[in-house]
C-alpha cells in the first residue's frame, strides 16, 4: 500500500528533515540540484551532496535530509508497505538497512513520468492505484538493483511472479466490468500471449482456469454472507445473467448457486 507521494522542488538546508525512524519502505530520488541522506554519525561526516541520485530505506533505519545552502533540489519521494517490495530489494537492504544509486538521464525521465502518472491516482484513491504503485516501486527495484550479482533465473522468475500477481490484483477488483485476460494482460503491461506463458511457468495454469478460481471464491463469499439475489452476484462477477452464472457454479461444484448457500449456511462455513 501507499503511504506517502511527493514532488517538487525542496530546500532541506532551510526546511530540513531530521532524524527520524519510518515504519514503511522510502524511496527517494533526488532529479534535479543536490542533497544527501542524513545518518545518526552524520556530525562525524562530512555531507556528500548528490546530483540523479536514488537513495531506498528499509523500515527502522533512522535517516534525514539535507540539501546545500541556499540551493533548491528536486525530488520523487515514496513510502510503501512491505508488501510491494520485491525479494531481493529486502535481501539486498538486509546488511546496511540502506541502498543508493546514480540515475542517469533515462532513469531521472523514467522516474518522473511513473510518479507523475501515480499521482493521477493518489491521494485520491481508484482501482489503478495499487498497480501505479507496484510498476514505481519495481522500476526503482531495478534500478537500485541492475548491478548487483544477481541469479538472472532467480530474478526473472520473481518478475514473472509478480507480473502475474498484479494481473490477478486487477482482475479480482475490477471482474464486475466484465473484463477478461486482455484487459488482466494491459494491466500487468505485457500481451496476452505472454501473459498465458507466465502463468504457465508461475501457476501451471492458464489466465482462464485462473479467473474461475477467483470468481469462484467471490461467489462464495457472496452467496455465503451477503443477502444478494442470484442475479446480483452474477453481475458483480461479470457474467451476463443469472442462467449464465448457474450453470457454470453447478459446473464447477455439482451444485446450484441456491443449494450451495443453504449448505454453507447450514454448516456455517
Amino acid at each position: 500500500m501507499l503511504h506517502y507521494l511527493s514532488s517538487g522542488q525542496r530546500d532541506y538546508h532551510r526546511k530540513g528533515i531530521g532524524l527520524s525512524v519510518r515504519s514503511g519502505w522510502e524511496f527517494q530520488a533526488v532529479v534535479s540540484g543536490q542533497m544527501d541522506a542524513v545518518y545518526p554519525d552524520s556530525k562525524n561526516n562530512p555531507y556528500s551532496f548528490k546530483s540523479n541520485h536514488l537513495w531506498i530505506f528499509a523500515p527502522g533505519v533512522p535517516h534525514g535530509w539535507i540539501s546545500p545552502e541556499n540551493q533548491q533540489c528536486r525530488i520523487v519521494v515514496a513510502h510503501v508497505d512491505n508488501e510491494d517490495i520485491p525479494s531481493h530489494l529486502i535481501k539486498a537492504c538486509e546488511e546496511s538497512g540502506v541502498l543508493d544509486r546514480s540515475l542517469n538521464d533515462d532513469d531521472v525521465t523514467r522516474v518522473e513520468q511513473l510518479t507523475a502518472d501515480l499521482r493521477q491516482h493518489y491521494p485520491r484513491l481508484t482501482n489503478l492505484t495499487g498497480l501505479y504503485t507496484q510498476r514505481l516501486i519495481l522500476e526503482l527495484s531495478t534500478i537500485a538493483l541492475r548491478d548487483q550479482n544477481l541469479p538472472v533465473g532467480d530474478w526473472t522468475q520473481r518478475y514473472n511472479e509478480q507480473r502475474v500477481r498484479v494481473a490477478m490484483t486487477w482482475y479480482s477488483q475490477n471482474m464486475s466490468q466484465h473484463v477478461g485476460v486482455s484487459e488482466m494482460a494491459l494491466a500487468a503491461g505485457v500481451s496476452p500471449a505472454h501473459l498465458r506463458r507466465l502463468f504457465a511457468k508461475t501457476r501451471n495454469e492458464s489466465p482462464l482456469e485462473t479467473i474461475n478460481q477467483l470468481r469462484l471464491e467471490r461467489a462464495r463469499h457472496l452467496l455465503r454472507d451477503t443477502e444478494l439475489s442470484i442475479a446480483e452476484i452474477a453481475d458483480a462477477l461479470g457474467m451476463s445473467g443469472p442462467t449464465v452464472f448457474c450453470r457454470w457454479f453447478k459446473l464447477l461444484t455439482q451444485a446450484t448457486p441456491s443449494e450451495h448457500r443453504q449448505w454453507s449456511r447450514e454448516n456455517h462455513l
